[in-house]
């Protein structure tokens, strides 16, 4: 039988205490003991913090209660795994809590107030403000002047109880003002869709940059390797001035006196002016081009002298004319041009209406190809006669007639036209090529009628735009309009599809390279044969060192160091074309009459026998003045200082780029150049160029 509770109390009261547990019990606080310990005890940062943070809690659990949803994310919040309890001795587990509940009502107490006043302050809503740059972005209507500001809210939980909408709110704005595709980009904004998904990107691009990959292409620098050119320095010693050339990247003076070699000059032929079309053409954008971007004899090439006029040749033969006299800039010094033209022979082709279509797409960037479109149209506008008429279709997506039944006496207002082309865009062959055909056989133009196409090809050609091609061509056929289809890429640039139909139909279709052949190709169609007068030309001057005390060629910078690199001085020359070559000389003061002998080499295109022009220099060539020089020795002595000037040449008068004394020498001369038309073009784009250069501070 088991006892009861109260005979086991009876029993445990005459159990002996183990000794010493009275005291230990007796030495256990009270309440108030344990409450004025903890009232002095020393409570770290960390632990304060961590303290607030949970009575914070506490009191946004309670606060959020009634708040949509709170509910549920404060319950994973507090969702916080409980580990198990070993049981321990009652005694201790007693004072253990009572220890934490005192710390606790403690710390409450401080932190009440604090708790309210962070509770009833809501943090401030968060706003998503997005820009529209509207830049340099094509949009189907025109765009708002300013940026488009959009606000929005974003929807979060909020401390303080107030209503707030369940979307985004946008400020006023008409979507359907704005036109595509801003309308549906806000709208794809207000439904709160990703606009960084990868199907809103292939979408919309950068949120409404262009679809077209060719509309956006820049245009492209022709950067290639520079051939070498100057003059070939001489493997001489102690009298070739080696350091200036290579400090100034120019020729120095040479004394034929010093060494034989010096005596003896090979300078390069040459008929390019890229540096001066490229001057040109940036100069009706109030900008100059950058000074080692000059080449001065482009300056002096890009000059009409008149060779073959001045002097009587027989037909098919060379002109080899000379003319000295002053320089307009130094007393001291003397100007010895030499000038080459082949004599005319060319057949004189009935009065024709020439249409240029000319592709302005992003592809006529490459290579610099745009630019020598640009040189073709020069080109034929040169040749035109009074008889004669140019039109002009532009295309890219679309197409249009930028000049109708021009001749040559609006040269100036063609070249501003087509001096402002910039490539952009994709290309539309078949609306070029509607729209050319239009302009060729409307105005009703009685005589030839050519219609020519510029462009870089396809890397593909479509079936469907090839055929309606070449069903417009069967219909300029039928008109009586004669084909030239030239594609400015090299074979094996672009697909030749296009050419082998053409061709193959009759046309006159080929793929050239942008090297300044393309207009010699319409233009030997156009007179149905060559128009190569000579082939492999070279001059050589012979300096009389009893005469000349020092020379120099004005411009060819040289680009070839130390005789690296071989430099090619021969050329083939065409019918129309010009080459100059310009010395600036110092003569003795006593000597004999020869000054210079010249020496012109070529071959025969046709026979390609060698062929030899000679003529002698004397002292009665040069003119007292320069007022009193030939007209083309004139213009060249202008146009050479001009460039000198602007690439700041340790040679120009000044090095300040300043043209004021080039325009003042221009100006001065009254004699048969200033009434040549060309000479006053130049000295017009002299004047354009000073107020760039002034309105710059250059």
């Amino acid at each position: 039988m088991f006892p009861s509770g109260s005979q086991i109390d009876d029993r445990l009261c005459d159990v002996r205490l183990p000794e010493h547990l009275l005291s230990n019990l007796h030495g256990v606080p009270v309440d108030d003991d344990v409450a004025r310990s903890l009232g002095e005890m020393e409570i770290t940062q960390g632990l304060n913090e961590r303290i607030h943070a949970s009575l914070i809690e506490i009191a946004i659990h309670s606060e959020l209660a009634d708040a949509p949803g709170a509910n549920r994310a404060v319950t994973r919040l507090h969702r916080i795994p409980q580990s198990g309890i070993k049981r321990r001795r009652r005694l201790w587990g007693w004072a253990v809590g009572l220890t934490a509940a005192t710390l606790a009502l403690m710390v409450q107490m401080g932190a009440a107030v604090g708790l309210l006043q962070v509770a009833k302050t809501p943090d401030p809503i968060p706003e998503l403000r997005m820009v529209v740059d509207i830049g340099p972005m094509q949009l189907t209507s025109p765009p708002p002047e300013l940026p488009i500001e959009i606000g929005a809210t974003l929807e979060e939980p909020q401390v303080a109880k107030r209503e707030e909408p369940s979307q985004p709110s946008f400020l006023p704005l008409d979507l359907d003002a704005l036109g595509k595709p801003w309308s549906d980009i806000l709208q794809l904004v207000a439904s709160k869709v990703d606009l960084d998904q990868d199907m809103i990107l292939s979408r919309w691009e950068l949120y409404g940059s262009q679809n077209d990959p060719e509309a956006t292409t820049p245009v492209l620098e022709d950067v290639s390797i520079e051939t070498p050119r100057g003059l070939e320095p001489p493997m001489i010693r102690g009298v070739y001035d080696r350091a200036f050339l290579l400090r100034e990247n120019e020729s120095p003076w040479l004394s034929p006196a010093a060494h034989p070699s010096l005596a003896h000059s090979r300078p390069p032929l040459t008929t390019r002016t890229y540096s001066v079309d490229e001057l040109s053409r940036l100069a009706k954008q109030g900008r100059l081009a950058d000074e080692d971007d000059l080449r001065v004899e482009d300056f002096i090439a890009a000059q009409r002298y008149q060779y073959a006029s001045q002097l009587s040749a027989r037909p098919g033969g060379m002109n080899l004319a000379s003319y000295a006299g002053i320089s307009p800039f130094s007393d001291d010094d003397g100007m010895l041009q030499i000038g080459i033209a082949p004599v005319s022979s060319r057949s004189k082709p009935e009065p024709t209406h020439w249409t240029l279509v000319v592709d302005v797409s992003s592809g006529m960037a490459w290579q610099n190809r745009l630019g020598e479109a640009r040189r073709t149209v020069k080109r034929v506008l040169r040749e035109l006669r009074p008889t004669d008429r140019l039109s002009i279709v532009a295309f890219r997506e679309t197409a249009w007639i930028a000049a109708e039944l021009v001749t040559r006496d609006q040269t100036t207002q063609v070249l501003d036209l087509i001096d402002r082309w910039e490539p952009r865009g994709r290309c539309d062959f078949a609306a070029g090529a509607r729209q050319g055909l239009s302009a060729a056989v409307d105005g009703g133009f009685e005589g030839q009628r050519r219609v020519v196409f510029l462009s870089d090809g396809r890397a593909r050609w479509p079936k469907n735009v090839s055929d309606e091609v070449m069903s417009l061509y069967d219909r300029s056929h039928e008109l009586g309009v004669i084909w030239q289809w030239i594609e400015l890429a090299e074979p094996g640039d672009a697909d030749d599809a296009m050419v082998k139909r053409l061709a193959a139909a009759g046309a006159n279709a080929k793929q050239i390279g942008a090297n300044n052949r393309a207009a010699w190709a319409l233009l030997e169609d156009w007179h149905g044969h060559s128009l190569l007068a000579a082939v492999d030309m070279q001059i050589h001057i012979q300096f009389n060192p009893r005469s000349v005390k020092f020379h120099r060629l004005v411009g060819h910078n040289a680009s070839a160091w130390a005789g690296l690199q071989p430099i090619e001085h021969r050329l083939d020359l065409r019918a129309g074309e010009e080459a100059t070559v310009l010395y600036e000389v110092r003569l003795q003061t006593r000597g004999p009459s020869q000054v210079a002998t010249v020496t012109l080499q070529w071959k025969d295109p046709k026979s390609g026998e060698p062929r030899r022009l000679r003529k002698r220099i004397t002292r009665a060539d040069f003119a007292a003045t320069f007022e009193d020089s030939a007209p083309s020795l004139q213009h060249a002595a202008l146009a050479a200082e001009a460039g000198e000037v602007l690439s700041r040449s340790f040679f120009a008068n000044n090095r300040s780029r300043t043209l004021r004394t080039v325009i003042a020498a221009s100006e001065a001369l009254d004699g048969a150049v200033s009434q040549h038309q060309d000479f006053q073009r130049f000295v017009q784009w002299l004047r354009d160029l000073e107020r760039i250069r002034q309105r710059r501070g250059d």
